[in-house]
């Protein structure tokens, strides 16, 4: 996140949310998933060489699981996920997250985006 860091940096009363909602080209008021969606948008616009989605952005957690700390008063690597297994394979969400990288790979390999 080199360009976050050098915005917050140069507009330090520029507020991490802003600087979201602005990138993904989200709409105040969008709901969580539409701003995820949009973010994974972006970043399948990347240069870059691996661009992934993780659990917490298929399941629309609010929650991090890794928030640096060194007195134990936050949980690292322990929070749950909201539903199981089974509830995110059925939900909409992830295949749009899928969907989405998926068509990113298939431009740059050439081939389809459709999952095997």
């Amino acid at each position: 996140m080199v360009l976050c860091e050098r915005v917050l940096r140069d507009r330090p009363f520029f507020s991490l949310t802003t600087f979201i909602m602005e990138t993904s080209h989200t709409e105040a008021g969008a709901g969580m998933e539409e701003v995820i969606i949009n973010i994974c948008a972006e970043l399948a616009e990347s240069p870059c060489a691996v661009v992934m989605a993780d659990l917490e952005a298929a399941c629309a957690v609010n929650e991090r699981p890794n928030m640096p700390t060194s007195d134990r008063k936050y949980p690292n690597w322990s929070l749950v996920l909201p539903c199981s297994l089974d509830q995110l394979e059925a939900a909409d969400l992830p295949d749009k997250l899928a969907q989405i990288l998926n068509r990113r790979h298939a431009e740059h390999i050439g081939v389809s985006p459709e999952p095997c």
